[in-house]
């Protein structure tokens, strides 16, 4: 895990504009990374003979991160259960998770390879320095937050990119069909996540809500934006 840069910016703010960034962003980052995996893998292949299947180059979860988060001594336990949860702050909390923004990871004999090769080819360390830049990066949660509607999109990446590279010989990863299965599948998982903590932690269940409300936001102009 490498350190926070000094200079990155702090977001704080309302917790449910937080969100909204965050749900959509989470999304932007992993068809980025599936796009730079595809293009790497297929660098590998017609340039230097490897070949990796790009299902086979990642993991299910997380093997590079920035940052790791904070314990404040002088913050308070995250409201679970508060009353006007969009009111709450994103920041400022006990317990400050770096949530990562994908959460898939680099396969060891992919990184090796493209570490390998990339010693001598600056396109190809250009390549894989950008899956590791889309699979590294986080932003920092309440851990409520990270623990709770964050895993339900992690599940979503797991399954995901199981179904994007399920014929990646001849089919693009972004299309409107992958784009308009991903907002399907994640707001149906966050929909069940909300139903279990509507009578239980009040906050986690709005905060699902926001989750979808940045997916849909986004969803008519991502196609468009990659």
């Amino acid at each position: 895990m490498s350190d926070r840069s000094p200079t990155a910016p702090m977001e704080s703010g309302a917790l449910n504009m937080l969100l909204l960034r965050h749900s959509a962003d989470r999304m932007r980052y992993y068809f980025m990374f599936c796009f730079h995996i595809k293009i790497a893998c297929d660098y590998l292949a017609e340039v230097h003979g490897e070949f990796i299947d790009p299902n086979s180059a990642i993991v299910d979860h997380a093997t590079h991160q920035v940052d790791t988060g904070a314990r404040l001594k002088t913050g308070n336990p995250f409201e679970k259960d508060s009353v006007q949860p969009d009111d709450l702050s994103a920041t400022g909390w006990d317990s400050m998770d770096a949530a990562h923004m994908n959460n898939l990871g680099l396969a060891k004999g992919f990184t090796s390879t493209c570490e390998r090769l990339g010693t001598y080819d600056p396109i190809m360390n250009e390549l894989y320095s950008r899956c590791v830049s889309f699979c590294r990066d986080t932003r920092w949660l309440p851990q409520p937050i990270n623990l709770g509607p964050d895993k339900v999109i992690d599940q979503v990446h797991r399954n995901m990119h199981h179904h994007t590279f399920s014929n990646a010989s001849n089919t693009p990863c972004i299309t409107s069909a992958n784009i308009t299965l991903y907002c399907d599948t994640a707001k149906s998982m966050l929909d069940t996540f909300a139903l279990k903590k509507k009578t239980v932690h009040n906050t986690l269940a709005e905060a699902a809500e926001n989750y979808k409300k940045g997916i849909s936001i986004l969803q008519p102009i991502l196609l468009v934006e990659l």
